[in-house]
């Protein structure tokens, strides 16, 4: 309600004018708070792949699952490499951060974003396929990964394209050639590792063998982190 105002009291009319202000200050303030909570809810908006678009992918797939395997298997992995080796796989964690690309992306007009995560690369692709209701054809000789994720891979025997994978951005965007350039400009890796089209099939070709991509894949982190070192 407004102050009630009454033109024989001057006292009355400082009053209602300091209360005015007061709520303006209020108002001004809370049209402040707004402002600052609302951006971070860009991140919240719906994104699709469209066909035609190119699949990228930034740093490299199994970062988080490596570091954190390291850490908990170290005395295993220390007997069979060196302790540099131990070393970088640990300071996977300094590149697990995506906000740098995720800024350049949108720059870009990326149509669709997301960190991958658990089930790695492959429960990523099959995540951004099915919400965008599209095909994917992707070459698994295309998909960033470090050596050292392969040997870790090896030497506890799982895949580490289902690895889980914070630290790299999956994204869609029509044409690649500047938003690469820009990352690299950045010190991040990036490649293109497929196209999106207008199919049902989620498909991964390697050596020119198909695999389609399944929903129900494992991520083999939980079960090697539950083993004692």
């Amino acid at each position: 309600m407004k102050p009630e105002l009454r033109k024989s009291s001057r006292y009355s009319r400082a009053k209602a004018k300091s209360t005015m202000r007061s709520r303006s200050r209020k108002s001004i303030t809370r049209s402040r708070k707004k402002s600052i909570t609302a951006s971070p809810m860009i991140r919240t908006v719906k994104m699709a792949a469209i066909p035609g678009d190119e699949i990228v992918l930034s740093k490299w797939t199994g970062l988080k699952g490596t570091a954190e395997i390291a850490g908990k298997r170290a005395r295993e992995i220390r007997e069979y490499f060196s302790p540099y080796f131990l070393e970088t796989v640990l300071g996977f964690k300094q590149y697990l951060s995506v906000e740098t690309e995720e800024r350049i992306a949108r720059e870009y007009g990326a149509s669709y974003m997301k960190e991958t995560g658990g089930c790695g690369i492959y429960g990523a692709l099959w995540e951004m396929a099915e919400s965008s209701g599209v095909g994917i054809t992707v070459y698994l000789r295309d998909i960033p990964i470090r050596q050292e994720t392969v040997e870790i891979a090896n030497l506890l025997d799982f895949d580490p394209y289902l690895l889980l994978s914070g630290g790299s951005l999956l994204f869609t965007v029509k044409s690649s050639y500047g938003l690469i350039r820009a990352l690299k400009d950045e010190g991040i890796n990036a490649q293109v590792i497929g196209t999106v089209n207008d199919s049902n099939d989620r498909v991964v070709i390697n050596n020119g063998i198909r695999r389609f991509l399944s929903p129900r894949s494992t991520d083999p982190f939980e079960s090697i982190m539950g083993k004692e070192s």
